[in-house]
């Protein structure tokens, strides 16, 4: 599971909460809402969502609610112009509200677009009819894929979002992770042969290290993992090198670097050295990776590999 985006709500309110260019890169989504609305009232207050901006009325739903009292009540809407989701404690009252709902299939375009939402809200602290908890499911006639979503509260979407509200939108389960491993991209070079001559101080991507994950739509973080062997192996040469991992090509932003070799002189430390190492890229841009090499002697010697690796796995397998 990765976390696509969050939203806080900023002091004064807000009166939506928006989710937008959602990535299709997942199978389900998990929206997870904490706060209020500021109505001054010790109650609680209808959220209502719209997916791809459909205002029209596309919308039903279904939901069964305990407020308390120990009286269990149901209601639907069929054709309406927005889905029911929960519910967020108002502005009179201490508490935080909870809505989780879940988005099974959301880029799926076979079907039209279902969610199962669940909420815990409380009004004030006393009566105990004044907190509530409800079950809802509701539907989106469309097989659209979902790019994005809208949050508005209130029944008539007229309501304000308090400040310190969360709303959190997660990707459950990547597409793009075919197979045990859950491997994203990967580039591997086994054979020996000169990655870098001795004369040359340019930094420059090692022959197979530039691997970008399919799609180019990237969620933070994406784990970066990387075994280099780096052999210098000329006797009475000054040795020196640096390796550096890089967004996009040899000028992108340095996400890691390591200096090897000797740079004071001829030794076996730069011999034969190896760098295996993980990064999480918590800002990703295009998905773009590339380990680059530059000779830090202006007189250093050719540098060989016989293994460089340079591949991205998930972070987590749910």
């Amino acid at each position: 599971m990765g976390k696509i985006a969050e939203i806080t709500v900023p002091t004064g309110g807000q009166a939506t909460i928006d989710f937008t260019a959602i990535p299709a890169t997942y199978k389900h989504l998990l929206l997870i809402v904490t706060g209020q609305t500021t109505t001054a009232s010790t109650t609680w207050e209808e959220v209502h969502v719209q997916f791809n901006g459909d205002t029209a009325a596309n919308y039903g739903d279904v939901f069964i609610y305990n407020p308390g009292s120990g009286a269990v009540s149901a209601g639907q809407s069929a054709g309406a112009a927005y889905g029911h989701l929960g519910w967020l404690g108002e502005g009179g009252v201490a508490s935080a509200g909870l809505i989780e709902a879940t988005i099974p299939r959301y880029a799926d375009t076979t079907f039209d677009k279902v969610y199962r939402a669940t909420t815990y809200a409380s009004g004030a602290p006393t009566p105990a009819g004044s907190k509530i908890t409800l079950n809802a499911g509701g539907d989106w006639n469309s097989k659209a894929a979902i790019t994005s979503i809208h949050l508005t509260a209130g029944a008539s979407g007229t309501a304000t979002f308090a400040a310190g509200t969360v709303a959190t939108l997660f990707g459950v389960d990547p597409l793009t992770a075919p197979g045990a491993g859950f491997l994203l991209a990967h580039n591997t070079n086994a054979a020996s042969g000169v990655i870098q001559v001795g004369a040359d101080t340019t930094e420059t991507i090692i022959t197979g290290l530039d691997v970008t994950l399919a799609g180019a739509a990237t969620a933070a973080p994406i784990p970066l993992n990387w075994n280099v062997w780096i052999s210098q192996s000329h006797s009475g040469v000054v040795k020196g090198c640096a390796l550096r991992l890089r967004r996009t090509n040899a000028a992108g932003a340095l996400l890691a670097s390591l200096a090897l070799g000797d740079p004071g002189g001829d030794s076996v430390a730069g011999h034969q050295q190896q760098w295996r190492d993980t990064l999480f890229d918590d800002s990703p841009t295009d998905g773009h990776y590339v380990m680059t090499i530059q000779n830090t002697q202006a007189a250093g010697s050719t540098f060989y590999s016989d293994t460089h690796q340079l591949w991205m796995f998930t972070a987590s397998a749910t």
